[in-house]
Order: C-alpha cells, then sequence, then structure tokens
C-alpha cells in the first residue's frame, strides 16, 4: 500500500479552519492518533479488496479529521455529484461510515465489480450497477472499520450498506441533522490506481463515544 498523508484543506479533507469545541477537548497527541486510524482505515481496506481482487492496490491520497457543521456544509465538502453507501454502526463507537465514489469512479467500480458476469464491451444495467457500488462500498467500509477493531482490540459491528447518491455537503447534512451527537469525523481519501477509482471514505463516530476511546489508546503503540 502506498501511503502519502496531504495538510488538510477546505473542500478536499472536510476540515474546518478553527478547532470546534469537540475538538478542544480532545489532547493534542490524539489529533495524531485520528490522523493515524485514517491510515490504519486504509490498510484494512486494501486486505478487503485483496481477498476479492489480489492485484488490487490502494494508494492514500488525503488523510484528516475534522467537524462538520450545519451552518458550514457548502464551505467544507464539496458539491458535486457522489455515489455510494451508508453503514450505521450498531455498537461503539456508534455513528456511521460513508463511502463515497465520483460519477466517474462509480461507473469503473460497477464495471469492476461486474466484470465476469458481462461479455465483452457490454455496459451493466442500472440496477446491476447500483447493486455493485453497494457491495463495493459496504467492503470498504468493513475493511476500513475492522482495522480499527485491530487497533482497539474490540469488535467493531458494522450494518448492511444503504445506496445513496446526492452531493457530497447534502449526504454529510442529512446524516448530522438525523444525529446531534455526530459531527467530528476521521476521512480518508484513496485510489485504487489500477481501475482508475477514487474514494472518500468518511468514519462519523458518536464525538462522546470516539473522545472516550482516544482517550485509552496507547499513542505510543497506534502512532509510529
Amino acid at each position: 500500500m502506498s501511503n502519502t498523508s496531504k495538510p488538510n484543506d477546505t473542500k478536499t479533507s472536510g476540515r474546518a479552519d478553527s478547532p470546534t469545541p469537540a475538538e478542544r477537548t480532545i489532547a493534542v497527541e490524539s489529533l495524531a492518533v485520528m490522523n493515524r486510524l485514517g491510515e490504519i482505515g486504509i490498510g484494512g481496506v486494501e486486505r478487503r479488496l485483496q481477498q476479492l481482487h489480489p492485484e488490487a492496490t490502494v494508494t492514500s491520497e488525503q488523510v484528516a479529521h475534522g467537524y462538520a457543521r450545519a451552518d458550514l456544509l457548502e464551505a467544507t465538502f464539496v458539491g458535486e455529484e457522489r455515489v455510494g453507501v451508508r453503514s450505521r454502526l450498531p455498537g461503539a463507537p456508534f455513528g456511521s461510515a460513508l463511502v463515497l465514489f465520483p460519477l466517474a469512479s462509480a461507473n469503473n467500480a460497477a464495471r469492476l465489480m461486474v466484470r465476469d458476469v458481462l461479455s465483452e464491451g457490454e455496459a451493466p444495467s442500472h440496477k446491476m450497477a447500483q447493486s455493485a457500488i453497494t457491495e463495493l462500498g459496504g467492503m470498504i467500509a468493513s475493511g476500513f472499520l475492522d482495522a480499527w477493531a485491530d487497533t482497539f482490540e474490540q469488535e467493531i459491528d458494522v450494518g448492511a450498506p444503504t445506496p445513496i447518491q446526492d452531493t457530497e455537503a447534502e449526504i454529510v447534512g442529512t446524516l448530522i441533522e438525523e444525529d446531534e451527537d455526530l459531527g467530528i469525523y476521521v476521512a480518508s481519501r484513496l485510489t485504487l490506481p489500477a481501475y482508475d477509482i477514487t474514494v472518500q471514505v468518511y468514519l462519523f463516530p458518536r464525538t462522546d463515544i470516539l473522545i472516550e476511546i482516544l482517550r485509552r489508546i496507547d499513542v505510543e503503540r497506534v502512532v509510529p
């Protein structure tokens, strides 16, 4: 896995410029842990995808953390259409995982998942493509969270992926409107170079639960 973390910036990482009240309650060393968790999650995605496609490699374009505020959604998250899935977390750290593909990447992801059942040059139907993207999105979310579970040394349950399509800002806005305990997140943008697929993964855990987890993590073990 190739992994290159870049600085947080607006419109690409979802990072606001100033610390939020939630972030101010997190120790400085724990902020480094949050970025490291983004990197760890990418490793889990690669391991999961290689079970299906051994040649799949994952490259990290950006790892970041931030806080989603309802009044800054358009300034923080992109207003372009995204296709992907939402998977709820029924247990700790609770919240939701979002896996979002740009439209061109979603088409490539669908072709990857159904290539063995289509004739050369044949395009998947809309229903087949949606099912394929939902399956791949669920695999990515599960792989990401499996790596977190190994790090936390506790099981993390992941709900069935639900297909979603809207702008990134609207998707995030719907999520935080549903649950006032959500806002802080870890984000990883990654690519599958062999298939020309880019995907953004967001983990929105419950803020109070994440803070509790960060306080008991062995920082020296997690951050090299």
